[in-house]
């Protein structure tokens, strides 16, 4: 299985000049690691060209796209467009799957409960036109299990739900976010494994407070592996087992220093756990 790096967490670093993005990929790649799950506003950011080098010159692949797509009020002329620049934009820099995600943290925050159906109305629509349009480019679409309780994807019913809508949608199963609605992460992968294609792996914790809110009460906070409450050493097993081409960790950046050298000996903890070094 191809082991790949979410590289958001690391933005305001290279932003800040304490990284480079060729220090990145270095270091993913003294770990072991095959590529970087990138969101399309970092690549705009730091430049198509400059990623596209940066990962070659280390040997890695931009595993997979990232793309947010609005469906909080469906508009297919302006979904169309943005479904278009994200497909253009994974051929460009030689990635053949995209995640599409429907609309932002801040944007749910303003959601009802009672909108769960219209959103979905609009979700079904969204990802069958991503669908259609990727499959066309040569492309896989995909969406992920959100954290966010107030939009129809968190639990294993909502996800389910969308993808029998959806034929042609791949699933990128998050290890976490299902835990705001209440789902076990490995009972949700057993349920929807047919129709996963890669994998986020992802450690958290509860706690009274933070961003994403759960349908109890409490908050979820991302962890470094082994400090949540995610089984997440199990579930890259089983995902080893079951033959899925690929998988993410999701990171946590490193606490003080943080060049390439801080970088390197944290993303190492990370797949070292996975690996049980």
């Amino acid at each position: 299985m191809k082991l790949s790096l979410l590289s958001f967490p690391v933005i305001p670093d290279i932003m800040l000049r304490r990284l480079k993005f060729s220090d990145l990929c270095a270091a993913a790649a003294d770990c072991g690691l095959s590529g970087l799950d990138m969101m399309a506003g970092e690549i705009k950011l730091y430049g198509a060209k400059k990623v596209v080098a940066g990962l070659r010159s280390c040997g890695l692949e931009l595993a997979c796209l990232i793309a947010h797509v609005p469906m909080t009020k469906y508009d297919e002329k302006r979904a169309a467009k943005k479904i278009d620049a994200a497909a253009g934009l994974a051929c460009d820099c030689g990635c053949r799957r995209v995640m599409f995600v429907p609309m932002g943290q801040f944007e749910a925050g303003r959601l009802r409960p009672r909108d769960k159906e219209e959103l979905f109305a609009h979700y079904a629509r969204g990802f069958a036109l991503a669908a259609e349009k990727c499959a066309a480019a040569g492309l896989e679409a995909c969406v992920e299990d959100t954290p966010t309780c107030l939009l129809p994807l968190s639990s294993a019913d909502e996800c389910e739900r969308l993808l029998r809508a959806v034929p042609g949608l791949g699933l990128v199963y998050d290890t976490a976010n299902m835990l705001p609605a209440g789902d076990d992460p490995a009972a949700f992968y057993e349920r929807l494994r047919g129709r996963t294609v890669h994998a986020h792996l992802k450690d958290a914790a509860f706690a009274d407070r933070g961003q994403d809110r759960c349908a109890d009460g409490r908050f979820m906070h991302c962890r470094a592996f082994g400090e949540g409450v995610v089984p997440v050493k199990d579930i890259y097993r089983r995902l080893e087992e079951d033959g899925m081409p690929s998988a993410a960790i999701e990171y946590t950046s490193p606490a003080g220093r943080r060049d390439r050298a801080a970088h390197t000996a944290h993303i190492k903890k990370f797949t070292d756990y996975l690996t049980g070094k």
